[in-house]
């Protein structure tokens, strides 16, 4: 179609007016053919949007929900949405796009949280809330009723010279007053130097909410808003010593788990209780275990009821290692001896220590030793060397069993929460001492005699005040006896009291029944004497029988020989003791000095006589030597010369007496089963030779000894088996007894 449209002329704007308003009716408008509304453009789609290319119309296409054009500088836009990440949530749908900002997603990249009053800080974030509606409900708030004041950075101590204090700027938390939940801020206190410390002083170093270093000698004066940064002390003019003991707050829950862990073993929870020990009571030997809870450092570790009897079994070691595992019925027969278990001597005691480990494991370890009563068993103290090292790296003791050898039943099962592995205790009151008489467990002493007074009650009376029965003490003051009455009283020597007269004699005493009235006048018969029973009879002079004898010899003398004569008995002198039994002319020496010979038992005795002693044999005591004292293996058996109480030896022909009391001597190293004391060098042993003898350890017992004629010893055995048991490790092994033996 083509419009009559008019040339225009330069600046002939009416005809471009003219022109415009044809184009527009005639190709625009309502009029225009085709019409603008049935215009048809190719290539385009339902709800497509376009877009101008150099001129032409350029589909987009149809956008789908959410879709908007996309521009992009040079170069043709594009449908796409918008798309978002936590924390801004992009839902798109029919003709919207909803954008969501996650709150519960916010994190401090999207937040400037600054220090200015607008800006977010701990107490505008929120903390999770429960029931009830809580007032804390702040991050800020928290910290206020869960923090500590204390400092992370800084605060250090040092000498500053000439009596003064150097300390260190620093950081921590502080509370702004001292209350226990005033808010808690973070601060930064400036470091000092020279702070003089006064001489002769201990000081506590502390700084406070406002950043100031202060000093007191009172350590107390501690707080919130105070808080120690160390102490410091001046000795003369010079600091002696400055360190940190404040509060330190960085990696202050694990500082704390490790403190623990440091100071403090693995140990039950006493509050739960448990964890205590029993046994079946049977042939079965089953172990059992309540129920409890151990506690490591930090960390709880619950242990579950322990039986034996179902799947439960525990591992046995010695000193020697690992015994045994899987083990359901505890030892009744061996004992651990020095590393190697060995079965015990018939009728005596031994120990069996238990541990249980964090994991509920239990592990038995045997005692160290064997012993003649129970009261020694448990003595025994926990083993403290060659214990294995899960035992000593992770474990806690929790029980001891004590047993005879062979019992299916325990003795007696100690625990070790409560009162631990307690002794046998004192049970014979004489085992007590240095106890007065007056108190409830007592003996006497020896300058007091113990007694009771008239009313029963125990009391102590001075030993020197009374009388001996042996009459060796002497009053030391006059003794009146009132009116008791002195009987069975015989006075042999010493005199009356010469101011005592025959009147107060009479005065003193009465004699009713004399007949003569004199008191110093009596008859037999008056005493109640009767002849011939009470008082010897009248009896006639003379050596005939019955008849009193007199001395006939006017000199006769102390030591003469007694000789009768018609009349009575006369004393001879040895001169004439010799002569009457006519042994004046044999010669009175020693012993014949004349040349023929006399033996006993083979042995010249003859010459001055001199080795009839030996003949006959005499007591030779052994020079002290503590190599003489032995013990087998690695035993040694200590004796100082003063332990010896005997050991002597005496020689009659062949046969050879030893006897021998050792006390107070010490038995050590490895125990094993002989002690020997060195014989004599009098000649060679020609057999052995079995004694008994005894022996105290803990307690008077017999042992065996024999003669050994291989090794010029007596050889000690502490029972009858020679061999079956091994000596205890006593510093007061007592020896006492005699063998006889023959050498050659």
């Amino acid at each position: 179609m083509s419009l009559p449209l008019q040339t225009v002329k330069p600046d002939d704007w009416l005809t471009v007016n003219r022109n415009f308003n044809k184009i527009k009716t005639s190709l625009l408008g309502d009029g225009a053919s085709p019409t603008f509304a049935g215009m048809t453009l190719t290539g385009l789609t339902d709800n497509s949007l376009i877009y101008p290319v150099s001129g032409l119309l350029t589909s987009l296409g149809a956008a789908t929900n959410g879709q908007i054009p996309i521009g992009s500088t040079g170069v043709a836009p594009v449908l796409a949405t918008i798309t978002g990440s936590t924390p801004v949530k992009v839902t798109n749908a029919a003709g919207s796009i909803i954008l969501d900002i996650n709150l519960n997603s916010i994190n401090d990249t999207h937040i400037d949280w600054g220090l200015g009053a607008s800006q977010v800080n701990a107490a505008d974030v929120p903390i999770a809330l429960g029931v009830g509606s809580p007032t804390v409900d702040q991050i800020q708030e928290y910290f206020d009723n869960t923090g500590s004041s204390g400092y992370f950075t800084g605060g250090v101590l040092s000498d500053g010279g000439s009596g003064t204090l150097d300390v260190s700027a620093g950081e921590g938390f502080i509370r702004t007053t001292d209350a226990d939940n005033a808010p808690l801020v973070s601060f930064k206190f400036s470091g000092v130097t020279g702070l003089a410390i006064a001489d002769n002083t201990t000081q506590y170093v502390f700084v406070n909410d406002s950043g100031t270093i202060n000093l007191s000698t009172d350590e107390f004066i501690e707080a919130a808003d105070n808080i120690m940064l160390g102490v410091v002390t001046d000795e003369g003019g010079v600091i002696s010593h400055a360190f940190n003991l404040g509060v330190r707050l960085e990696e202050s829950i694990g500082q704390m788990g490790r403190y623990i862990r440091h100071v403090d073993d693995i140990v039950r929870n006493k509050r739960k209780g448990g964890l205590i020990f029993g046994q079946s009571s049977d042939a079965n030997r089953d172990v059992t275990i309540t129920e409890g809870q151990l506690e490591w450092g930090r960390t709880s570790y619950p242990i579950s009821a322990f039986d034996t009897s179902g799947a439960d079994t525990f591992d046995t070691y010695s000193a020697g290692g690992q015994e045994a595992t899987g083990v359901s019925a505890w030892p009744n027969e061996q004992y651990d001896n020095a590393g190697t278990l060995t079965t015990m001597i018939n009728n005596r005691w031994a120990v069996l220590w238990w541990y249980i480990e964090p994991d509920g494991h239990i592990v038995l370890l045997y005692g160290r030793n064997q012993y003649v009563t129970e009261g020694q068993a448990e003595d025994e103290e926990q083993p403290s060397s060659s214990i294995p090292n899960r035992l000593s790296s992770a474990s806690v003791i929790a029980s001891k069993f004590i047993f005879q050898k062979s019992s299916n039943i325990a003795t007696k099962i100690e625990t070790a929460f409560g009162t631990p592995f307690s002794g046998s205790g004192v049970t014979a009151h004489n085992n007590l001492s240095i106890l007065a008489w007056t108190s409830a467990s007592h003996t006497g002493t020896v300058s007091t005699l113990a007694g009771f007074d008239g009313a029963g009650a125990a009391a102590e009376y001075t030993e020197s005040n009374y009388l001996l029965v042996d009459g060796t003490r002497a009053l030391t003051g006059a003794w009146s006896m009132g009116s008791q009455i002195l009987t069975n009283v015989n006075i042999d020597t010493g005199d009356i009291n010469v101011a005592v007269t025959n009147t107060e004699w009479d005065a003193a005493y009465t004699h009713s029944q004399l007949t003569s009235g004199n008191p110093h006048v009596v008859t037999p018969t008056e005493l109640s004497l009767v002849i011939g029973t009470n008082v010897l009879a009248e009896q006639t002079i003379g050596i005939a029988d019955n008849n009193l004898m007199e001395v006939d010899d006017a000199d006769a003398a102390d030591n003469d020989y007694a000789k009768f004569t018609t009349a009575g008995l006369e004393g001879r002198s040895f001169a004439e003791v010799k002569s009457d039994l006519t042994l004046n002319l044999v010669e009175n020496t020693a012993h014949s000095t004349d040349a023929h010979t006399m033996t006993i038992d083979g042995r010249d005795v003859s010459t001055d006589g001199s080795n009839l002693d030996d003949a006959l044999g005499s007591w030779t005591s052994m020079t002290f030597d503590a190599g003489d004292f032995t013990g087998n293996g690695s035993m040694t058996w200590t004796v100082e010369e003063a332990d010896v109480v005997v050991n002597k030896y005496k020689v009659t022909g062949k046969t050879v007496v030893h006897s021998f009391e050792i006390k107070t001597s010490a038995v050590a190293g490895t125990l094993n089963t002989t002690l020997f004391i060195d014989l004599a060098d009098v000649g060679n042993v020609t057999q052995n030779h079995q004694y008994a003898f005894i022996y105290n350890q803990d307690t008077w017992v017999q042992g065996a000894c024999v003669v050994e004629g291989s090794s010029s010893k007596i050889a000690f055995y502490p029972d009858f088996t020679y061999g079956g048991g091994n000596w205890l490790n006593r510093p007061f092994t007592y020896i006492r007894g005699t063998v006889i033996y023959e050498i050659d």
